[in-house]
């Protein structure tokens, strides 16, 4: 989520902040390097009105983020697990939590290894990512609501923190392919995925066709039929999810997720 703070060109993680005080929403936005542009919002907290600042240095960037984004990183946790949270009462719930939880649950290890990482991130993590390109979408939310990191100009990117990464990349590759076969309506036009290694500060990244088998020129058609055998393994999880998160009964059979 910290990565997500400083690449985002616009206000990040809109199920997140509007459950924010908007003082404390204003605040995060500030510090991360945006700014509230004269511009109509379609939303009533305004949050489509801010952008990022033209002369902003990430490596200025208030020490405190890292604490407050962690903090905000467990505050979605919880907002995640509610079907249709009232915004008054998260709002409360926060400052709650801001007053009684948060000051002694920043963990000694997480404060230690933050400013570690993020100077490996500033200098080289972030110069790959920037290459990515356009748009940049922060928790990109796939079918039964599974819920990614980062599309960075259309290649799926996913943040893993691990000293020895290298056991694990056959199930970060998976995860990853899981998200892309899971986003049935095509809506973030992924064409690409990568992990970002955290501690190595390394970006890798393979063009979608490697890992499906396929060739480029194929590569529609194979998603497509690759989602369509998806969409029949996880209907009832899509259905479920539905139900718990909006309260729709499931479809007729046939019905797209």
């Amino acid at each position: 989520m910290r990565l997500g703070f400083d690449l985002a060109d616009q206000a990040p993680y809109p199920d997140l902040l509007p459950m924010l005080p908007p003082q404390e929403a204003t605040r995060v936005l500030i510090a991360a390097g945006l700014q509230k542009v004269d511009i109509p919002s379609p939303t009533p907290d305004g949050l489509n009105s801010w952008r990022r600042r033209t002369d902003w240095n990430s490596g200025t960037a208030d020490g405190h983020l890292h604490r407050d984004v962690w903090n905000l990183s467990e505050f979605a946790g919880l907002l995640r697990r509610t079907g249709r949270p009232d915004r008054q009462q998260w709002q409360g719930l926060y400052r709650i939590m801001q007053e009684k939880v948060w000051p002694n649950a920043y963990p000694a290890g997480v404060a230690d290894a933050m400013p570690t990482l993020w100077r490996a991130y500033l200098d080289g993590g972030r110069g790959e990512m920037m290459r990515l390109g356009t748009p940049r979408v922060t928790q990109p939310v796939y079918d039964a609501f599974a819920v990614g990191d980062l599309v960075l100009g259309g290649c799926l990117v996913d943040i893993k923190v691990y000293a020895d990464p290298a056991p694990a990349l056959p199930e970060f590759m998976d995860q990853l392919l899981g998200y892309v076969l899971s986003d049935s309506a095509d809506a973030f036009a992924i064409r690409s995925i990568g992990v970002y290694l955290g501690w190595h500060a390394r970006l890798l990244t393979a063009e979608l066709s490697e890992p499906l088998g396929c060739e480029q020129t194929q590569l529609v058609q194979s998603l497509t039929e690759l989602r369509t055998a998806m969409r029949a393994i996880i209907r009832p999880e899509v259905q479920r999810a539905r139900f718990y998160k909006h309260g729709t009964l499931p479809g007729p059979p046939g019905e797209h997720p």
